[in-house]
């Protein structure tokens, strides 16, 4: 169930990726990492992007960002 306000405010609201696409990263200690890049302007116009790495599926890039968290001294957390 839609509402008129809904109607009326989604043809405004303008969701688009830029680019998406694969990158391979070669980490010192887990060795390479493949990703889907997702970038997303920000929708007030401020020139801002979201770029979003997310493992790419079929690969072991999950399995090697696990145990580089694990690995990885409590003190080192960002804090916030």
């Amino acid at each position: 169930m839609q509402s008129a306000e809904f109607n009326f405010w989604w043809p405004l609201h303008k969701i688009e990726s830029n680019s998406e696409k694969s990158k391979q990263l070669n980490h010192p200690i887990a060795g390479l990492l493949d990703f889907e890049v997702s970038n997303f302007d920000v929708s007030d116009n401020s020139g801002l992007k979201l770029i979003v790495h997310t493992p790419l599926p079929g690969t072991d890039t999950v399995g090697k960002m696990k145990s580089l968290l694990a690995a990885m001294p409590i003190s080192n957390y960002p804090r916030g």
